[in-house]
């Protein structure tokens, strides 16, 4: 629920009302009051737009974002305490403590991140692996979440989706694994398709990052999601992880499948 403030409770409110009164005086605004209330709706909408954001990681790659997107963005959970600091960085004409910051274009930002799909539900896997959320955001942002770990794909084949027995878990599973140092996620896909499985997909596609608690200490690590389509199956040779493949219809029963990957053929 957003929550809505009294004036009282934004921190400046009564001096940046007599400031903005004045302004809008200047400037023959004929209703203050309606246009005070406007403002402030804004600042609800603010709110709700970045009430969602997935976990956003500052780094030398993002040193353009303004100071306030990086207060929003710290409090993305706190809806009173963004529209404090909308009120403050956008309606007080003088504020010697946050740096003048473009109006409309911290909202396009915003708009632009929470635009994403976002998964609401919970996926567990019998070994108490969590899919916490999975987000459908441009590739270029993945340098974003941090730690991103791995990176997995769904490769389809028109039988069916190509799933390998891992002999360590289990159970099938879509082929992908750890992203090596210096190594592009979708450079990882590739590779860890062909060492798992001596497959090579065509038309590789990015789908998203998932968010994953994992035991047996709940760290939570963020993974990339690629789908991708088989034309032919290269001939398959059994390895101490995946000893088996199989396309599966996504109907047959083919014995114990991870939650979590059935989940990842959805999406992708």
């Amino acid at each position: 629920m957003i929550a809505i403030l009294a004036p009282g409770a934004v921190p400046g409110y009564q001096t940046g009302v007599q400031q903005n009164c004045q302004m809008l005086r200047d400037r023959g605004a004929a209703d203050i009051g309606e246009l005070g209330r406007e403002m402030f709706h804004r600042q609800i909408t603010f709110a709700q737009a970045v009430k969602n954001l997935a976990p956003f990681r500052m780094s030398h790659r993002s040193k353009n974002i303004s100071r306030c997107l990086r207060k929003i963005i710290g409090h993305r959970d706190n809806p009173s305490q963004i529209c404090s600091i909308l009120y403050v960085s956008f309606y007080l004409p003088v504020n010697p403590f946050i740096q003048p910051v473009n109006m409309f274009t911290t909202l396009g930002i915003i708009m632009r991140l929470n635009g994403r799909k976002h998964l609401t539900h919970r996926t567990e896997n019998q070994r108490g692996d969590i899919l916490l959320a999975f987000d459908t955001v441009d590739e270029t942002e993945l340098a974003h979440y941090h730690p991103l770990t791995h990176a997995l794909i769904a490769a389809r084949h028109e039988e069916g989706y190509l799933l390998g027995w891992n002999a360590y878990r289990q159970s099938w599973e879509i082929a992908g694994g750890k992203i090596e140092p210096d190594e592009e996620p979708r450079q990882c896909v590739v590779r860890e398709l062909f060492e798992e499985t001596g497959q090579i997909a065509e038309n590789i596609r990015f789908c998203g990052v998932m968010k994953i608690q994992l035991q047996p200490d709940n760290r939570i690590e963020y993974g990339a999601l690629y789908a991708g389509d088989l034309s032919e199956l290269k001939p398959f040779f059994a390895n101490p992880e995946i000893t088996q493949i199989i396309l599966w219809d996504q109907q047959s029963d083919i014995g114990y499948i991870n939650e979590i990957d059935v989940k990842y053929l959805e999406l992708s």
